[in-house]
């Protein structure tokens, strides 16, 4: 978060310095310094029915601009989200970070879940990065449903992937909802690794239960390689998912258990 706001800082920095000093000159002196022609700039200022103050505010745009070019190019090339800090950002953040400085790639590593959903659905950045460190692990995965015979058009996906999800973390109005439960395995020690198996049966149960339901609610421990590929197949399949609204649920560590709700899609 601190590299955009400092990023955006700078950018907006010489806009507003114009309203002060005049940035003509400076701006004059950066052209000549990149190797670009002062005398059109010149002669197209001469021509605006603004006055000094006015092309002075606009010179600090300019100027910002010919920040902003190359560092966006730099952009490009690097990875958002370093990982080592835990990213629950607001959303805009992300979004300026993509669509503004020009991020291509994030990694999903230490980005909340719901981010994660909202991120990869939305194509809010062009490629996401995940754990390298997960190993690939086969293993049965078992399936659970409860409340099935209520008639409703919303129904609850739990995945318990590195910990197990028990029924009373479960939101009390969400509990007695039509609910799919899937776990990995049968330890649930934190471990990540990832399971073949796992995001299939997933794929499986949503596509089965996806034009019977509107909305559906996750609530999940999964790691960020599950994420990925249970979301790409499962919820951005080219726009063709049955569901119309899609909420995730975050888990909150203190209270342990899903307190907030975050829709991602509404119809």
């Amino acid at each position: 978060m601190k590299k955009v706001i400092l990023q955006c800082l700078l950018l907006i920095l010489f806009p507003l310095l114009g309203l002060i000093i005049s940035l003509e000159n400076p701006l004059y002196v950066y052209l000549a310094m990149q190797g670009n022609e002062v005398e059109p700039i010149r002669a197209f200022f001469t021509l605006l029915p603004f006055g000094e103050r006015g092309v002075s505010v606009l010179s600090g745009l300019l100027i910002s601009t010919l920040i902003w070019i190359p560092l966006t190019r730099s952009n490009k090339e690097k990875v958002f989200n370093n990982a080592d800090k835990y990213g629950d950002h607001p959303k805009v953040v992300y979004l300026i970070a993509a669509k503004f400085l020009r991020y291509k790639t994030i990694s999903l590593i230490n980005v909340p879940i719901y981010l994660q959903f909202y991120l990869v659905i939305h194509g809010v950045f062009d490629n996401f990065k995940i754990d390298e460190n997960v190993s690939e692990r086969s293993q049965a995965v078992s399936v659970g449903k409860r409340n099935m015979e209520l008639i409703s058009n919303e129904m609850n996906l739990v995945l318990s992937d590195t910990y197990k999800i028990s029924k009373e973390q479960i939101p009390f109005n969400k509990r007695h909802l039509p609910t799919i439960t899937i776990s990995n395995g049968n330890e649930f020690n934190g471990v990540r690794n990832f399971n073949t198996n796992f995001f299939e049966e997933v794929r499986i149960q949503t596509n089965t239960y996806s034009h019977n339901y509107g909305h559906i609610n996750i609530f999940a421990t999964t790691n960020t390689n599950h994420n990925k590929a249970i979301i790409e197949s499962c919820f951005n399949n080219a726009g063709r998912t049955g569901f119309k609204n899609l909420s995730v649920f975050q888990f909150n560590t203190i209270e342990r258990s899903f307190i907030k709700e975050h829709p991602i899609l509404n119809s």
